[in-house]
C-alpha cells in the first residue's frame, strides 16, 4: 500500500503545462466554425496585426485558399471538408500565430 499511495500522491501532484500566448493581444480568430459551404468566413485578426495573409490548406496539405486581408473570405469555392486556416502578419513575415481548424459543411 505504500508505494501505491505514494505513487497515487505524486501523480496527483503533478502539473501539466498548457500552451499560453506569450501576448493575448496575439489571439485570432475565425466565425462562423463550422462554416457552411458558400458562406462567409470572418477571420478577426490580433489587433496588433494591419496586413494578413490568410492560408487555408486541405488535410492532404494542398494549398486551396490564399487572402490577403481578413475582412470576409467567401467559401464558395471550397468543398466540405475540414482544413488548416494559417495567418502570417504581411508586414512582418517571420511572425506567425497558431493555426486554426476549420469545418466547412454542407
Amino acid at each position: 500500500w505504500v508505494n501505491t499511495t505514494t505513487m497515487l500522491e505524486f501523480l496527483a501532484c503533478q502539473t501539466v503545462d498548457a500552451p499560453v500566448l506569450e501576448n493575448p493581444a496575439e489571439e485570432w480568430n475565425i466565425y462562423p466554425n463550422p462554416v457552411q459551404a458558400g458562406k462567409t468566413l470572418t477571420v478577426l485578426p490580433p489587433e496588433t496585426v494591419q496586413h494578413a495573409l490568410i492560408t487555408l490548406t486541405d488535410l492532404s496539405g494542398k494549398t486551396v485558399l490564399q487572402a490577403s486581408g481578413w475582412d470576409s473570405i467567401h467559401t464558395g469555392s471550397l468543398m466540405a471538408g475540414v482544413y488548416t486556416v494559417e495567418m502570417i502578419d504581411s508586414d512582418h513575415p517571420s511572425r506567425h500565430f497558431p493555426v486554426k481548424k476549420l469545418e466547412i459543411t454542407r
